[in-house]
């Protein structure tokens, strides 16, 4: 599982063909949040031309309790290696659709993929 979140810099990285796992927690006012009725998805997309690479839902850990994880497996993380854009975004049951990475609104999130050497 290798992997990295830089926060600070909208940075996800990962190593070529690997799978690593995003775990997410929603907390409101430090509770949890339930999270039952609602879908989390991520894209990522080729920095140029937008060509959609893949679109990933969240897996429910304890949606009642705001816990979900983002898998990725060899499919995603086998890109070329380089720089894509992503989002993350949650969909809650009435339809309101939030973006919560990256947080900064006027940034794009980075999918780096960095080379592997055993193939």
């Amino acid at each position: 599982m290798t992997g990295k979140i830089i926060p600070a810099a909208n940075i996800i990285e990962v190593r070529q063909g690997d799978t690593f796992v995003i775990r997410l927690c929603f907390k409101r006012h430090n509770q949890n949040i339930d999270l039952s009725k609602s879908q989390i998805v991520m894209q990522v997309r080729d920095k140029n031309s937008g060509e959609l690479m893949f679109s990933l839902d969240a897996e429910p850990v304890d949606a009642s309790r705001g816990i979900f994880a983002f898998v990725l497996t060899p499919a995603q993380t086998g890109l070329e290696a380089g720089e894509y854009v992503t989002d993350m975004q949650i969909t809650a049951e009435d339809g309101t659709v939030n973006t919560f990475f990256p947080a900064n609104v006027n940034q794009l999130g980075v999918f780096r993929v960095t080379k592997q050497v055993t193939k």
